[in-house]
């Protein structure tokens, strides 16, 4: 509900939310997180690269590393209240703290992205409007916090 997104393939969706602490041989969601990891960077340098027209590749690759990351994705994710969805066996995951909980929210973020590409049928255009709707308030955050960093290192390395 919170991704404002319903699944065609439901086993898909199933498979996205799925752990391999709980899957047993069946799919977890490791192979749709992979797909949605490249899907996600794919997306985010498209839209620094048609924002920042004359932005180099090194301010292109700090702008995607400033906003794809595990930090970053978790957040997303305990927006989107994703730790209630996950299924797991992992006795100790709901504690907030541990840092298996930060990356496992970050996981299944790229994992629903990866799932809603693929039952979008590689619909390209779709999911990049629902990655971008998804990212643009964390986007624009980071943008302005990272602007006067990335200007000031470089000058240093200059």
């Amino acid at each position: 509900k919170n991704l404002d997104y319903e699944f065609q393939i439901k086993e898909l969706a199933l498979q996205a939310i799925t752990h391999n602490s709980f899957a047993k041989g069946a799919l977890s969601y490791q192979r749709v997180e992979f797909l949605g990891d490249a899907v996600l960077d794919l997306a985010c340098l498209y839209y620094f690269y048609e924002k920042f027209v004359d932005a180099d590749p090194g301010k292109l690759t700090h702008l995607r590393q400033s906003t794809v990351n595990n930090q970053i994705l978790y957040k997303i994710g305990s927006q989107l209240s994703l730790n209630k969805i996950l299924i797991h066996s992992i006795p100790d995951f709901l504690k907030n703290d541990s840092p298996l909980y930060s990356k496992l929210i970050s996981d299944l973020v790229e994992s629903l992205i990866g799932a809603i590409f693929i039952d979008q049928k590689l619909d390209w255009k779709n999911i990049y409007t629902k990655i971008i709707k998804l990212f643009a308030k964390t986007f624009d955050e980071c943008l302005n916090n990272q602007d006067s960093t990335f200007d000031a290192k470089r000058q240093a390395n200059e």
